[in-house]
């Protein structure tokens, strides 16, 4: 059931890298055409400055789950290094459980702010671009980074209980040597 659990939800994180990589593509094009039209044409894009926050957000929040699932995050190296492997295991889930607490928090509160926006009929100033949105991708992107916090921890609990080999995260969605993971 582990192992289902596991392939289920790098399956879902490669994908979010996907949609996070073709959101950072479209900002990157975004900015090379603005940059052209203005110096070359005198003719900038109305409201380039809006799309790229929005669609930097959108990226940002799609790929919220997955840094965190392949520890991209600065973690507490210098601490799990001076403690024995079981040790650094029983911190790192005890400190995902508080962690996964404070997500749970916060999507609730960006969810509400979601709301709000949504009740008020928030729009931005230059394309008049409904605000709740990108509230509500920033929302999704809190969702499942909490998920993959949790799915991680219940990862963790069982290998200490079980005894099991640790699992390197970062491998099963960063291929190695560049190649594709097999599914």
């Amino acid at each position: 059931m582990m192992d289902k659990l596991l392939m289920n939800a790098n399956k879902i994180w490669r994908s979010e890298t996907a949609i996070a990589c073709a959101f950072m593509s479209a900002n990157v094009l975004l900015i090379v055409a603005n940059v052209i039209l203005r110096r070359f044409f005198n003719a900038p894009i109305f409201g380039a400055t809006e799309m790229v926050r929005y669609l930097s957000l959108v990226a940002a929040g799609f790929a919220l789950a997955q840094n965190e699932w392949i520890d991209g995050n600065i973690t507490m190296s210098l601490i799990h290094e001076k403690l024995s492997t079981k040790a650094a295991a029983r911190l790192r889930s005890i400190t995902n459980c508080v962690v996964s607490v404070a997500f749970i928090i916060i999507t609730y509160l960006l969810y509400v702010e979601m709301g709000s926006k949504f009740a008020n009929v928030d729009v931005s100033y230059e394309l008049n671009f409904p605000l709740w949105l990108p509230a509500l991708v920033l929302a999704v992107g809190f969702t499942l980074l909490t998920i993959s916090v949790i799915i991680k921890t219940i990862l963790l609990v069982h290998l200490e209980i079980t005894g099991g080999a640790q699992i390197n995260f970062r491998d099963l969605v960063v291929p190695k040597d560049n190649q594709a993971i097999e599914s």
